[in-house]
């Protein structure tokens, strides 16, 4: 979205306010999972809200993000530093999309694979900060009624 167009926003997801892994039910070895639970937009309302890496740059580092249009978490793909959301299309990559499990508690399901391997399965708990914009003109006036008797 471009800055113009998610400034004009009424109502927009402007940060997270909180986030955590409600369960783990498995994590690769080579993998770190790092959460952002205090984490601005940025001007044009990018919103990360995790990040899955590893040392080894040769494989893929995934980021959690919010989907303004779909309202959910996502989650993107990244070889070499570059986003390859086209990996997700091909046969053995499971995961841009998540679940949401807990409406109230905003927990969404996630399970990420790659061709042949396992990268992470899990609970992610997410809190985002809801901002209103309101540039609405309140006029108030008064009115007398009179009656003559």
């Amino acid at each position: 979205m471009d800055k113009k167009q998610f400034s004009k926003k009424q109502i927009k997801v402007g940060g997270t306010t909180g986030v955590e892994p409600v369960s783990i039910k498995y994590k690769d070895k080579d993998y770190t999972l790092k959460t952002y639970p205090e984490n601005k937009s940025s001007a044009t309302g990018h919103v990360i809200i995790a990040e899955l890496f590893s040392s080894d740059d040769k494989l893929e580092k995934f980021i959690f993000r919010w989907d303004h249009s779909a309202s959910a978490m996502d989650i993107d793909i990244f070889l070499d530093g570059k986003d390859c959301k086209d990996l997700w299309k091909q046969k053995g990559y499971q995961g841009h999309w998540t679940k949401l499990t807990n409406d109230e508690k905003r927990e969404y399901s996630v399970s990420i694979e790659i061709p042949g391997r396992k990268i992470f399965e899990g609970v992610i708990r997410v809190g985002l900060l809801t901002e209103l914009n309101s540039h609405d003109d309140i006029t108030i006036g008064e009115s007398v009624d009179v009656k003559i008797i």
